[in-house]
């Protein structure tokens, strides 16, 4: 009983407890402004273009909020440029997207830019903005890229007697605009480029067509040039008035007056008229209907001035007249001849007969703006020369006269000027022969360098003397900018074998057709012997090294000397100069050369310019001699092989 008892009052006491500890929780959770026992979550309200948003966190459970936050309204998209004047390229501006505020809504934030894909015509484009997240809705903002050539207003047209004349205004500037033609409904073809003015007059319309005109401008813009539009239609316009011609060229040609005039679109005829004063009576001369436009006036009178003008005739129907011309009827200029000879203190140059000429007046002066001075008088009957000694260049003309009687003389206009004087005799310096081809260097020294020179060459006492020219024969002339012609160093090759070759050198000046020679120098010739009284021997396997040996025996009865300038060694294409290392049997005197005693053998160690060649069995020498003040070459390969033989 007592056990039971015991039990029953534990129970109890359990019970209670577990009573206290409840009430002491409600307790407690009475005090707490949030149930600990919920999560909270993010809610999002997004923004509007016509309205605020929100961002707070609320409880799941019991629907408690905290920490709401609003999100300000849209306010729009901004474009950093809203026009292109022309763009070369795509035209993307760059863009702002904000809120009511003006604060800058960054994109991570909510949204997407959609672009327009080729931006680079004129035209009008947009940006499409597209919300979500934090934002909600759509803005879209435009652009436009404005053409900078505006499309020319045609104004008007019309027929004149210059041709058809048409106008046009323009509400841009622009570079140039370009004018296009087309008869009757056939298509636009381009006819002319106008720049910095808004008309044109088209004089190769014909008389009694039917034309459209339209234009077409055009700016550079960006590196590019950037068409506008046109008038499809154009303007059009009957061509009713035969169109004036332009005012005719008349020259002189010995003692009478060549007329010459241009075509006028649809002429049938023309009509020549002349005057013998500016504002007198105009007679019709010459009526020309085929052939070449020109007409010679055989009966204008010497010492008198004429005035032509010409009309263009479609038919019967007549157009304007032309502006005059006018022209004095007198010598023709005399013409200098083409060949002109100097020396060191003279010129002499010479000119071509003018019909009708009595006597010649030569003019001289020193520089291009002074003026003409008489030098000399030259009858018609006497040889059309002069010669002028000079200690300088010179402008030199020529004026004819005649004389029509005791009282009245007629002359010419003045020749062509032409800047003459002395020119220095060359001077043949030296000859260098040497080489496989046997070249022969012509180096000359000359006074008062002309822009030119010429060689002439002979073969023996009795040859003839030739010309040679540039590039044939091998001959550098002078007229070669490179180092031939500064200084006066003119070449011929193959130059044969026991001949003897005469040379002489001049130089001389061109301008206009005229050309200016000066003396000749004096004459130097030389003479290329083949030696063979030598025998050369090349080793027999290759050399590697800078030095290559060359046995030499003098065969001859005399002392001969092997010089090192004019030797020299090919070795794998390529030419070295060489000079004397060392001799075996001989002295070598300073590398230059070695004088081999009658019926010696020598060994001559031979250094080319290029350091360490390889000598292989395609190697070859040509070796310089000289004895009793001639010169002998020869040229000899592996197993003494020679190159070249007497020719």
């Amino acid at each position: 009983m007592k056990k039971k008892t015991k039990i029953l009052a534990m129970v109890v006491l359990a019970m209670i407890v577990l009573l206290l500890s409840a009430v002491s929780a409600n307790a407690q959770e009475a005090d707490l402004p949030e149930c600990e026992q919920h999560s909270y979550e993010d809610v999002i309200v997004p923004a509007t273009v016509n309205a605020d948003g929100y961002t707070l966190r609320r409880c799941s459970v019991c629907m408690a909020e905290k920490d709401k936050a609003i999100i300000r309204q849209i306010g729009g998209v901004k474009l950093s440029r809203t026009e292109y004047h022309f763009f070369n390229g795509k035209a993307f501006p760059d863009y702002t997207v904000y809120d009511a505020d003006g604060n800058e809504i960054e994109e991570v934030y909510g949204y997407t830019v959609k672009k327009p894909s080729n931006p680079k015509k004129p035209g009008t484009y947009k940006y499409v903005v597209k919300f979500f997240g934090r934002y909600s809705g759509e803005c879209t903002v435009y652009y436009k890229i404005e053409n900078p050539s505006s499309t020319p207003a045609l104004k008007s047209i019309a027929s004149t007697s210059k041709g058809v004349k048409i106008s046009w205004d323009l509400s841009e500037e622009v570079d140039y605009c370009l004018v296009f033609r087309k008869k009757g409904t056939g298509s636009w073809e381009e006819i002319a480029r106008v720049e910095d003015k808004l008309t044109y007059t088209d004089n190769t319309a014909a008389y009694g067509k039917t034309y459209s005109y339209t234009v077409k401008s055009y700016t550079y813009c960006y590196g590019t040039t950037v068409e506008g539009d046109y008038d499809k239609n154009g303007l059009s316009v009957e061509v009713k008035i035969v169109g004036k011609p332009d005012k005719p060229v008349v020259t002189l040609k010995n003692k009478t007056a060549v007329i010459k005039w241009a075509k006028v679109p649809g002429a049938t005829q023309y009509k020549i008229y002349r005057a013998t004063s500016k504002k007198g009576e105009y007679k019709e001369i010459y009526t020309h209907k085929k052939g070449k436009l020109t007409y010679t006036d055989k009966k204008a009178k010497a010492g008198k001035t004429y005035y032509y003008k010409v009309r263009a005739y479609v038919g019967s129907v007549s157009g304007a007249m032309s502006s005059y011309t006018k022209i004095y009827i007198t010598l023709s200029a005399p013409v200098f001849n083409k060949k002109v000879t100097s020396t060191p203190t003279s010129v002499t140059f010479g000119w071509k007969k003018v019909e009708g000429a009595d006597y010649y007046v030569v003019y001289r002066k020193k520089n291009k703006k002074d003026s003409w001075k008489k030098i000399a008088t030259v009858k018609a009957s006497k040889k059309l020369e002069y010669t002028d000694n000079v200690k300088r260049s010179y402008y030199y003309s020529i004026r004819a006269y005649e004389k029509l009687s005791s009282k009245k003389t007629i002359k010419s206009a003045m020749s062509e000027d032409y800047y003459l004087g002395k020119m220095g005799k060359p001077k043949i310096k030296e000859i260098k022969v040497g080489g496989f081809d046997r070249e022969a260097m012509i180096v000359s020294l000359l006074k008062d360098k002309p822009s030119k020179y010429q060689l002439y060459c002979k073969v023996g006492s009795k040859g003839k003397w030739k010309k040679l020219v540039a590039g044939s024969a091998g001959a550098y002339v002078g007229d070669r900018p490179d180092e031939y012609n500064e200084n006066g160093v003119v070449n011929i090759t193959e130059l044969k074998m026991d001949e003897t070759y005469y040379f002489k050198i001049r130089g001389y000046s061109e301008k206009g057709g005229v050309v200016q020679y000066g003396p000749y120098s004096d004459v130097k010739s030389v003479k290329l012997y083949y030696n063979p009284k030598v025998t050369v021997t090349l080793p027999k396997k290759e050399i590697k090294g800078s030095a290559l040996p060359v046995t030499i025996k003098n065969n001859s009865s005399t002392t001969l000397r092997m010089y090192a300038d004019g030797s020299k060694a090919f070795v794998e294409y390529e030419t070295l100069d060489v000079f004397i290392a060392r001799a075996e049997g001989a002295k070598a005197v300073d590398g230059k050369y070695i004088d081999i005693p009658a019926g010696k053998t020598v060994k001559v160690y031979l250094l080319g310019t290029r350091a360490n060649p390889d000598y292989t069995k395609e190697t070859a020498v040509l070796l310089k001699f000289r004895n009793n003040n001639s010169e002998y070459y020869s040229s000899y390969g592996y197993k003494n092989t020679k190159t070249f033989v007497k020719s």
